[in-house]
């Protein structure tokens, strides 16, 4: 292969898509199929209903949920239904950790503070929140290509008119 050009197997030069498929599957972080959210409410005055699910909406069936204190004892520990329902009997009023594990590399740990009185304060969004369609990152993606395959195609004109003076 000369410095000049990038070739192919077969001669010629590499086209511009193949360069910009090549850029991303070479730059690309490793990610999840999608993420991991967490809601927690009361389901009557005495017990904490947890509702896992994923980013598509989809249950977390049969994942593990374990709830610590702040001195890291475990208060609770399940797993979760075909609903991605799991309830436990409400402890006593104080903040708690979270941790779910539901398989394939996906888990997640969120903080809530179950009151005295009133509702569940939880630092994830609410379920509605997390599914919702990301647009903002769909955008910024394609934008994100569009100059991959500008720059590819900058390139590739500047190594072609290089290749032709020499």
């Amino acid at each position: 292969m000369g410095s000049a050009s990038i070739q192919r197997e077969r001669g010629g030069v590499l086209r511009p898509s193949s360069l910009v498929i090549l850029t991303v599957l070479v730059t690309s972080a490793p990610v999840t199929a999608h993420g991991l959210g967490i809601e927690t409410s009361f389901s009557d005055p005495s017990t904490v209903q947890i509702v896992v699910f994923f980013t598509d909406d989809t249950p977390a069936q049969k994942a593990q949920v374990r709830v610590f204190d702040l001195d890291q004892n475990e208060a609770a520990a399940g797993v979760t239904d075909d609903n991605g329902l799991w309830r436990f009997r409400r402890p006593a009023a104080g903040v708690y950790r979270i941790e779910v594990n539901a398989w394939g590399g996906h888990r997640k740990r969120t903080h809530v503070t179950i009151p005295e009185s009133g509702a569940i304060e939880s630092d994830d969004p609410t379920r509605t929140e997390f599914t919702r369609f990301r647009w903002q990152s769909l955008v910024i993606g394609l934008v994100i290509i569009l100059v991959l395959a500008l720059a590819a195609r900058a390139l590739l004109r500047r190594l072609s008119l290089h290749s032709k003076t020499t």
